[in-house]
């Protein structure tokens, strides 16, 4: 079982079920986030897909539109706001990456890996994301 806090890399995480919605969430950092959304979500009778850092997929039982109030005002009471607007959507999807990168970072072999894909010595202008692995890796990694 991976760490909740991982970055989720799997098909689940690029496509939704069908008919389910992906409802992006801001303010998840933690397992605990993960948990309290996941059950706020099946309290309002939705059928819960998957939950993971910054994002929920899931869909009403009869397949009708969910009740975005409803949710909306669920998550408020539990100190998350549901991302409506593409930009807000884009900038926290960015900073969620980047808090499980800084805080569960790749072991050293993948890093290693990074960089003899990229042919290049560290800090010698890696693209971001590949600088961004090493800049913020353990040292024990």
């Amino acid at each position: 079982m991976t760490h909740p806090m991982k970055a989720d890399v799997s098909v689940a995480h690029v496509l939704p079920p069908p008919g389910s919605h992906r409802l992006l969430i801001k303010n998840m950092v933690c397992p605990q986030c993960i948990q309290v959304v996941g059950e706020d979500l099946a309290a309002l009778g939705l059928q819960v897909h998957r939950v993971a850092l910054g994002e929920a997929d899931a869909s009403t039982p009869d397949g009708a539109a969910p009740d975005w109030a409803a949710i909306r005002s669920r998550l408020q009471d539990a100190g998350f706001v549901l991302l409506e607007d593409p930009r807000d959507q884009l900038v926290d999807r960015i900073k969620t990456l980047l808090v499980a990168l800084i805080h569960y970072p790749p072991a050293r072999p993948a890093a290693a890996q990074l960089l003899r894909l990229s042919g290049r010595a560290p800090g010698e202008g890696l693209p971001l994301p590949v600088a961004l692995i090493l800049r913020f890796r353990r040292p024990d990694d």
